[in-house]
């Protein structure tokens, strides 16, 4: 499991991280036009 990800190959977790990143953004949205809207 150690050797999964080295220094060169990290793609899988940075698109996890964009991911949840991208979650997290349409969380706000979704709770921000929910209350303005609501």
């Amino acid at each position: 499991f150690k050797q999964k990800y080295t220094q060169e190959n990290m793609l899988g977790f940075e698109l996890s991280a964009t991911f949840w990143h991208f979650v997290d953004i349409l969380w706000v949205y979704l709770l921000l036009f929910l209350y303005f809207v609501g």
